[in-house]
C-alpha cells in the first residue's frame, strides 16, 4: 500500500514538472495583471470565464446579497477595465 502510494505520488510529481509551463501575469491587464471586482460587502464567487473573439472577457459567478445568492455577471475589456457598455447592475 505504501509503495503504491509513493510510486503514484512520484509519478504525479514528475508529470506536473514535465508538463508545467512557466506562466507570468500580463502587467498591462488590470493592476499588475490582476482584476478584483466587488459585488457588495458579502461573499462572491467566480464560477466560469469566457474569452470572446474580440478579446473581451465575460465572468460569471454568484454573490450573497445578505438574503440569497444572486447571479454575478460582468465583462472586461482587454486591458482589464469593466466594460460599461455591457449593461448595469440589477438586483432581482
Amino acid at each position: 500500500m505504501t509503495t503504491k502510494f509513493i510510486s503514484t505520488t512520484v509519478a504525479l510529481a514528475f508529470m506536473s514538472i514535465s508538463f508545467s509551463q512557466g506562466l507570468t501575469l500580463d502587467s498591462t491587464f488590470g493592476t499588475n495583471g490582476k482584476v478584483v471586482t466587488s459585488f457588495g460587502s458579502n461573499e462572491s464567487y467566480l464560477a466560469s470565464l469566457a474569452i470572446q473573439s474580440d478579446g473581451k472577457i465575460v465572468a460569471c459567478g454568484s454573490y450573497y446579497d445578505g438574503t440569497i445568492n444572486q447571479i454575478a455577471l460582468s465583462r472586461y475589456l482587454v486591458n482589464g477595465n469593466i466594460d460599461t457598455s455591457f449593461g448595469t447592475m440589477e438586483l432581482f
